[in-house]
């Protein structure tokens, strides 16, 4: 491995090389482990960072007992126990967990045990026989049976008691306990190993006695013999198979793939025995502490590490391989990656030259001639044998077998590189253009002269028609035999900077942009996805197709992994959302980074192996680990809270939650457990009868209701894994929201009946009122005809005995006088009768027609008529009147202006016929729309008349104010004096 550049680097220079190497051999150590290490501490939640055992529960929780509390972890936050905060938990320093047949959770302490279950903590001090015992090491049998230590004793669980087990011969003490795969228990002893299983005990050996035992599901039994030797039971004996040396150990556990783990009681070490081998893992691998206490191993496969003094470990197995310097790189800038004909897979390393796959890793090509390639950027694997390597500059060389061979095309410096499905090489120029040569040499450049997009070109691709496709800084040119088309936002591409390119097996074209996401060619125009159908990062350098008929593509947060059959269905749908598997800093990629700006920068292998540049080095991944089929994630629901206060543990048989008619808000708080990677878990939830749809909560774990209308609704939260595995059947429960107690029913119908009552009551009144009014109608309509009887009887007497009896006077006077036409002197005195006579006649006359209609109106106008009988009034009478007249006289139209004289003349003969008074006051207002005419005495008052009650003039006043829609109010007071006061608006009028 050339470790340094074939370069006149001076001395100084190669010292400070070879110097930075070894650092970054020493802080890439980690990067060569197997595994992803990640820890938490306090700092993230955990009781305290000395941790004594760990256990993974059948619901998926993983529960951690430390030297201050207890903690449930779902992968993403810790729920501690301790002391203060849980009742019944009266000590918090754990020694060992374990989980019972019937869900509790056992938790052995310094000071006693305690039993979690159902959301409450149960000491189990004195349970067997009233004696107090302090219970320690847990087992439960393949049979489902849970056994535990008891100092001298082994007792069983029964799910209500404990049943103590008699051995046949004593044990000076049990040291440990654990569950033998073919059922029954191991038990060790200082004075022997004991099987015990149906009911019988029976002593396995008595030699090289472990202190500490575990098994593993092929039946093994493993020991841990003077704090310092793995010894394996076998042919019923103890054989020492490991020997971690000076490392004192103190926990043994095996795990379900046939591994040994150990752990240093001294130091932040532990170990692994597979295989014949022992591998210690320390702080090289990233851990820390002063001792390891406890493993486990959960369903997705990680192991779990208890520390003394730096918290809980997690040792994720990798799923990539990222090669770096420390793989023989000399830098990790790469540029792009190819496998040549012969299967070597080749890296382009800028201003390092190009590297070539070996055994072990990579290593620099050394021939002079390549050695010259120092500015590698494009790669292709050569029909003709080898590769083609682009540079910065020049032509395009070909290198075969670690030589250059040959150079071709124009002297302009390569980005990408293409070859078509004729065997035709499409060559994108640094500074602008393409180049298309045949196989037979044969050469033609399009630049933008021919219509092709000006600026860098960075990629290409072939659809099933042939044509070629060409990503530019400015839009996606599209090359057929005779016609050159370009492509830009207004087709729907999501960004005019094109910088990936792919042809599915479908024979859908796949463009990356540069900020715009990921847009799809459906045979008419461009669909695109962004951030907000669930990719990641919008900026997509890479899109590669693997054999499992996934799409893979690489952007700034990491490579995701796309089934193509969603990614066709989020083609067609309204509102897609895509889901993925990301693989980025999570997987070991901490810069995940894949834009190289040159093409191909991601290639799939013979093999089916993907290759990728990235920030961090090259990354090999196979696809079909990502492609296993993982449980669903498991969902649960954690907490109900009503306005931020009184959480409520959710049990697993909690059916119903209960809203306060007070509470104005709800909050469900929710989680899944994931052993893969639960930081990138998706929600989505719906509270059914209240949400039309569902809700996608993202990786928000919370969901939030205000002011709920009562009712009984139904919870359910659902959660998926990157790979779009949907949890199901989905968590549930009935949120119940009572009502207050004017939302009741009965409250309602209560309601309703009065509601009903005051509606019938309203309905009788209006009734009532209508047939008062009706009953006052029928009163001054039979008034009114009466009183009209009485005016025309008036009238007749009036015609009868005055005129009637005038004329008739005049007739006979007349007729007298011609009876004398010889008396000259007779008849002119009959005349002078007869003139006296008609005078008189004329006056009744007037008289009678100044009753029906007053003259006056027409001669003189309203308001100086009303003047006029207010003066007559007080020429009659001994009352002092007083006026305050406006013009009204072109207010009121013909018709109502005798009514508002007569309201006017009656209001007048009250006052001189029935009020006493001395002094009167009249006005008449215009203002504001209105007519208001104001009559004021200082008379007796109504209630103080003759009659005591209203008259018929009365009535007939407000029967005219009404006929004119005006109002009329009529005030007396108990000492006298009475105020009439008549509004009309004059907009009626208008």
């Amino acid at each position: 491995m050339n470790l340094l550049p074939p370069s006149s680097l001076c001395p100084t220079w190669r010292v400070v090389a070879w110097i930075c190497r070894l650092f970054l051999l020493a802080a890439c150590a980690q990067g060569s482990s197997e595994f992803l290490v990640r820890n938490w501490s306090t700092a993230d939640g955990l009781p305290d960072n000395a941790v004594r055992d760990i256990i993974e529960t059948r619901d998926g929780y993983l529960w951690i007992g430390t030297a201050n509390g207890l903690a449930r972890f779902d992968g993403v936050r810790f729920r501690s126990f301790d002391t203060t905060n849980s009742a019944g938990l009266t000590s918090a320093n754990i020694l060992e967990l374990a989980e019972d047949p019937q869900g509790g959770i056992w938790i052995a302490t310094v000071g006693e045990t305690f039993r979690f279950s159902e959301g409450r903590f149960q000491s189990m001090q004195g349970i067997l026989e009233g004696t107090p015992v302090r219970l320690a090491e847990f087992a439960t049998t393949a049979s489902g049976e849970f056994w535990m230590q008891m100092g001298t004793q082994l007792a069983r669980w029964t799910g209500d008691a404990l049943e103590p087990f008699d051995f046949p011969e004593e044990p000076e003490q049990i040291w440990d306990v654990c569950a033998a795969p073919q059922g029954g228990l191991w038990v060790a002893a200082p004075n022997g190993l004991w099987r015990v299983d149906q009911g019988r005990a029976t002593v396995a050996a008595t030699t090289a006695l472990p202190r500490f035992i575990s098994t593993t599901p092929d039946g093994s039994l493993w020991g841990l013999v003077g704090q310092s030797r793995l010894f394996s039971f076998q042919n019923e004996e103890w054989r020492e198979v490991a020997n971690p040396g000076e490392i004192r150990c103190a926990t043994v556990q095996g795990l379900s793939n046939g591994d040994v783990w150990l752990g240093a009681a001294s130091r932040h070490h532990a170990f692994r025995y597979r295989s014949g081998i022992l591998e210690e893992f320390g702080d090289l691998h990233g851990l820390d502490g002063n001792r390891t206490l406890s493993f486990a191993e959960d369903r997705g496969d990680n192991i779990w590490i208890g520390m003394n003094g730096a918290g809980l470990y997690q040792l994720r197995p990798k799923r990539l391989r990222l090669f770096t310097q420390e793989d023989g790189f000399e830098n990790i800038s790469l540029t792009s990656v190819v496998e040549s004909t012969d299967g070597q897979v080749v890296v382009g390393v800028m201003g390092w030259a190009i590297h070539e796959k070996t055994q072990d890793g990579f290593a620099p090509l050394t021939d002079e001639s390549t050695l010259a390639l120092r500015t590698p950027t494009a790669l292709l694997a050569a029909s003709e044998g080898g590769i083609w390597a682009g540079q910065l500059s020049g032509r395009l060389p070909r290198v075969e077998n670690g030589r250059v061979v040959e150079e071709i095309g124009a002297d302009r410096g390569t980005r990408a590189l293409f070859l078509d499905r004729d065997g035709g090489l499409w060559r994108a120029f640094r500074s602008g253009g393409i180049e298309h040569i045949t196989k037979d040499r044969k050469q033609q450049i399009f630049t933008p002269a021919e219509g092709l997009a000006p600026g860098s070109i960075y990629c290409f691709a072939q659809t099933p028609d042939g044509a070629i496709w060409a990503g530019s800084q400015h839009g996606l040119n599209r090359l057929e035999e005779h016609s050159l088309r370009l492509f830009g936002t207004d087709d729907g591409l999501g960004h005019p900077h094109v910088i990936s390119l792919r042809a599915d097996s479908r024979g859908t074209l796949w463009v990356g942009t540069l900020g715009g996401g990921l847009s799809a060619w459906t045979g008419e125009r461009f669909v695109t996805l962004s951030t907000q159908h669930g990719l990641p990062d919008e900026l997509i350098s890479q899109i590669i197709e693997d054999d499992q008929e996934h799409l893979w593509i690489g952007t700034r947060a990491g490579l995701m992994r796309l089934a193509l059959d969603d990614l066709h269905r989020a083609l067609k749908a309204p509102n897609p959302l895509l889901t993925g598997s990301l693989i980025g800093s999570r997987e070991g990629v901490l810069r995940p980074d894949s834009w190289t700006k040159y093409q191909p920068a991601s290639i799939k292998d013979s093999e089916g192996l993907l290759w990728f540049c990235t920030s961090s080095g090259l990354v090999r991944l196979d696809p079909k680990d990502f492609a296993q089929l993982r449980p669903a994630p498991i969902v649960h629901l954690e907490e109900f809270l009503l306005d931020g206060e009184s959480p409520t543990e959710f049990r697993r048989d909690t059916a119903e939650a209960v809203v306060t008619p007070t509470a104005e808000e709800v909050r469900i708080r929710f989680t899944a457990l994931s052993a893969l990677d639960p930081e990138a878990l998706q929600f989505r939830y719906r509270l059914e009868g209240y949400d039309r749809e569902w809700i996608v909560a993202g990786r928000a774990r919370e969901a939030a209701y205000s002011h709920l209308p009562p009712g009984s609704y139904q919870f359910r939260v659902q959660a998926s894994d990157p790979g779009g595995n949907w949890s199901t059947p989905a968590a549930e429960i009935l949120v119940r929201v009572e009502p207050t107690f004017w939302q009741t029913t009965l409250f309602r119908l209560l309601v309703v009946l009065a509601g009903a009552g005051l509606l019938t009551l309203g309905y009788r009144w209006r009734v009532g009122a209508l047939n008062r009014q009706r009953r006052a109608q029928e009163t001054f309509s039979r008034r009114l005809i009466d009183s009209q009887e009485a005016e025309r009887k008036r009238i007749a007497a009036e015609l009868h005995d005055s005129l009637g009896q005038n004329l008739l006077v005049i007739k006979n006077k007349a007729a007298l006088a011609l009876t004398h036409q010889d008396q000259p002197a007779k008849v002119s005195t009959r005349l002078e009768e007869v003139s006296t006579m008609a005078s008189t006649a004329l006056r009744e006359v007037r008289d009678i027609a100044q009753n029906l209609r007053p003259f006056q109106i027409d001669e003189l106008g309203l308001t100086r008529s009303i003047a006029a009988v207010i003066r007559q009034c007080g020429d009659a009478s001994e009352i002092a009147f007083t006026t305050e007249l406006d013009d009204i006289d072109t207010l009121l139209p013909p018709e109502h202006q005798i009514s508002f004289y007569r309201i006017v003349q009656e209001s007048l003969n009250n006052i001189v016929k029935h009020s006493d008074a001395t002094a009167a006051t009249i006005r008449l207002r215009h203002q504001g729309g209105r007519i208001i005419l104001s009559v004021e005495d200082d008379g007796v008052g109504i209630e103080n008349t003759k009659k005591g009650k209203h008259g018929f003039g009365i009535h007939n006043m407000t029967e005219r104010v009404r006929t004119m829609k005006g109002q009329l109010q009529l005030n007396s007071g108990p000492a006298g004096g009475t105020r009439l006061q008549v509004e009309l608006p004059t907009a009626t009028f208008s």
